[in-house]
């Protein structure tokens, strides 16, 4: 069916027309296809969207929020018509250069609703370096954090934007830190996929240590402290990789620095990469300190707290860090193999 099959005057004919259509979909697709045609190639006249013209109101308005006004007084039943809609002009016209506004409300639009649909979609829309497609994708990523949850869906949208190249380095923080919040089992996997992109990030930020300290934060809200403390070893051997030249962005924000996010109540070292060392611990035993070569011990602290050392621990390549129990009488100090065990003290609210 064509626009022209709705009415164009009565908003209860205007949902009857939809109710009594073997696709409504398809009918409202064409009716709000040809509205924004209208209403973008002429002068932004509201009557392209009869019988809602006025709820649009003026050029001058946002658009979106005005659609959304017409979207909440439809029918429960007739909103999931509206929400599909979006979903296929999307996937229909994200590509097309003419349909650059179109698209750019149709994206504000689903966000607002919230149309989740968009989620398979939104991926698709991240493509080209120049200034355009760099708004376009600022605008498709702002959506997909608003439309995030806990779903498989959600976590399929991320991981996509993830491996999108090159990915937009001033998102790198918010996408792993809102990617722990809605998948936290496999933050770790998030962490190593995304530290070369924080890197690049850290490196254009003006405050490289208020940055990583923020996103640090965010990503310990989400994964909370006690699963943090039992991958802390996992996540340093699976970044193996990036270690050669740094530690971990986020554990430079967490236990480093002048302001570490977080405070440990038991000394901590690190062990630098080392052959006998990693065969123990790949071996899921616990390792005595004596039995650690000298040239795998980088640092402790006899106090427990962490203070400035990240500097001094560049260029090494990092084993893990670990903490380590004071030594019972007629024993060794031990590294401690159950860091979920180990008390720690968040110092963000």
């Amino acid at each position: 069916m064509t626009a022209s099959a709705l009415p164009d005057q009565d908003r209860s004919a205007f949902g009857a027309a939809l109710s009594a259509s073997a696709d409504p979909v398809a009918l409202l697709n064409s009716w709000l296809r040809t509205a924004l045609d209208a209403y973008f190639s002429g002068d932004g006249n509201p009557w392209a969207f009869r019988p809602f013209e006025y709820d649009i109101g003026s050029r001058d308005d946002d658009l979106a929020s005005r659609l959304v006004t017409v979207y909440r007084g439809r029918p429960v039943e007739e909103q999931a018509h509206w929400r599909q809609t979006v979903c296929e002009l999307l996937a229909e016209h994200g590509a097309d250069p003419s349909w650059w506004d179109p698209v750019d409300t149709l994206i504000d639009l689903a966000t607002r609703m919230p149309a989740h649909q968009v989620l398979d979609v939104l991926p698709s829309l991240i493509r080209g370096t120049d200034e355009h497609a760099a708004r376009r994708t600022d605008r498709v990523i702002s959506a997909a954090d608003a439309l995030a949850s806990q779903t498989p869906r959600s976590i399929r949208c991320l991981k996509c934007m993830r491996s999108t190249s090159p990915f937009p380095t001033h998102h790198a923080g918010d996408l792993v830190a809102t990617l722990c919040r809605i998948d936290p089992d496999c933050w770790v996997d998030h962490m190593v996929h995304m530290e070369p992109a924080m890197r690049r990030f850290e490196k254009q930020s003006k405050s490289p240590a208020m940055m990583k300290r923020h996103y640090a934060s965010r990503v310990l809200r989400a994964v909370t402290i006690e699963r943090v403390a039992s991958d802390l070893g996992r996540l340093v051997c699976s970044m193996s990789e990036h270690f050669d030249r740094h530690l971990s962005w986020f554990y430079e924000a967490m236990l480093f620095g002048p302001e570490p996010l977080v405070l440990l109540d038991r000394p901590y070292l690190v062990l630098r990469e080392d052959p006998a060392v990693r065969g123990r611990l790949d071996e899921g035993g616990a390792v005595e300190l004596a039995s650690v070569p000298r040239s795998a011990l980088v640092s402790g602290r006899p106090d427990g707290r962490a203070s400035g050392e990240s500097s001094s621990l560049r260029g090494t390549r990092i084993l893990m860090v670990a903490w380590y129990s004071r030594p019972r009488a007629g024993k060794s100090y031990s590294l401690d193999d159950s860091p979920s065990r180990v008390a720690m003290e968040s110092m963000v609210a």
